[in-house]
């Protein structure tokens, strides 16, 4: 069953939070296709109202549901999985509401929740809006945490450099080394 921002009626629900940018177009695209995902609640506050389709047009055969513009308490509640796909600095300021909404496991995309250490924090990235919530999110580098992460209820995923460069590095670790790295990233890196 398609509706106004539902796809489904059972199985695993899942709320992707600031879906209409280019993260929260791509993981729609994942969740539409996952076999065990039956259910997708799809927000985002600037394309409220519109089809999925028009602002992602990847998903056009895949639904014709529509962006909504729930709270992120709203959308969260009773969802077994919540992502939040928004720009950075804005999650932080969302998650005790989403939370507090006892979704089964909350899901950070942006760089908000990545490390448990306010000073570290702040220092790349100024204030931090929730930073009660730092030490609750788990850094979230599946490849190499795997079964640890089994069972947390907030998780922070790493980024796209980040991800590279700590598998990349990985198998050096515990060999009396100091490597050093240097990526550089054009356009693309900005997801468009």
């Amino acid at each position: 069953m398609v509706g106004a921002g539902r796809i489904g009626v059972a199985g695993v629900k899942v709320a992707v939070i600031g879906a209409a940018g280019y993260a929260g177009g791509e993981l729609l695209r994942l969740l539409l296709r996952h076999p065990e995902v039956t259910e997708v609640i799809a927000t985002s506050r600037s394309q409220a109202g519109k089809a999925l389709a028009d602002v992602h047009p990847q998903l056009a055969t895949l639904s014709e549901a529509s962006f909504l513009d729930s709270a992120p308490a709203e959308a969260a509640r009773g969802q077994d999985a919540v992502f939040l796909a928004l720009e950075h600095g804005e999650s932080s300021k969302v998650a005790h509401a989403v939370l507090g909404a006892a979704p089964g496991l909350v899901i950070d995309l942006a760089a908000d929740f990545r490390t448990s250490d306010r000073a570290l924090y702040e220092r790349f990235y100024g204030p931090h809006a929730a930073p009660d919530l730092l030490p609750k999110f788990t850094y979230a580098l599946a490849d190499v945490a795997g079964p640890a992460l089994r069972g947390k209820r907030a998780l922070a995923a790493p980024g796209c450099f980040a991800t590279a460069a700590q598998l990349a590095l990985y198998p050096l670790r515990g060999a009396g080394v100091s490597p050093s790295l240097f990526a550089i990233t054009g356009s693309s890196g900005a997801g468009v």
